[in-house]
């Protein structure tokens, strides 16, 4: 099993080095995995900290660069890439936590052994510990994401980790110029024919930036 960790980036070189020092953390783990990094036109020195990462040859990394386009277009554009079994992204100003690549792998079964299934959905650790939103009613919850957000009331910043093979079925639709849209267009298609499984472990660590992704959109 591989897994392919995505992270759009746009003028976060400063941030870049507590990802990656998780991601060298997380090699202990035993997983191959691959960082495939999709610079949406910086212009602060992101190419040359990304190339010093490259040079140490600790994590596999791949480095893409396009005009700024927005997060979601980066995604789309990377996901063009992906090798590994299992995907997902991680954003540039956040981080892995410890073992979170084992606790993927432990549960990785569920999802790549199940067709009706096509994403496992993690938690996501705000700096001072807690959880970014609420728990899941009980580990392992199967559910989707509508449900999760409009008939369970239960919200929150979840990690999607997908399985590769559905997820390259689907992309973010933009329209125009948009460059702020929410992922949860693409989930509530996905959602059509399959499910997710909800498990009750933080992954990812971050809080919002003040200039960042998530405080520039409008969520529908």
């Amino acid at each position: 099993m591989k897994i392919s960790i995505l992270t759009p980036t746009y003028n976060r070189a400063s941030y870049l080095e507590k990802l990656y020092n998780s991601l060298v953390i997380n090699t202990n783990c035993g997983v191959d995995f691959e960082w495939l990094i999709m610079d949406d036109g910086s212009t602060d020195n992101t190419e040359v900290v990304v190339q010093n990462y490259i040079s140490q040859g600790i994590v596999n990394i791949k480095y893409y660069k396009q005009h700024n386009m927005g997060k979601m277009t980066a995604i789309n554009n990377l996901m063009n890439y992906v090798t590994g079994d299992i995907c997902f992204t991680c954003d540039s100003d956040d981080y892995l936590a410890t073992g979170a690549l084992d606790i993927i792998r432990e549960n990785a079964d569920r999802l790549l052994k199940d067709d009706t299934v096509y994403a496992l959905a993690f938690l996501k650790q705000k700096e001072n510990g807690k959880i970014a939103g609420d728990k899941f009613p009980e580990n392992l919850h199967r559910t989707d994401m509508f449900s999760l957000y409009f008939r369970e009331c239960i919200d929150g910043e979840f990690v999607l980790v997908f399985k590769t093979a559905v997820r390259k079925q689907y992309h973010h639709e933009i329209e125009a110029d948009e460059k702020f849209i929410t992922e949860r267009r693409m989930y509530h298609k996905m959602d059509l024919d399959h499910d997710i499984i909800g498990i009750n472990e933080a992954i990812e660590i971050g809080d919002y930036l003040a200039d960042g992704y998530t405080k520039n959109i409008t969520h529908v």
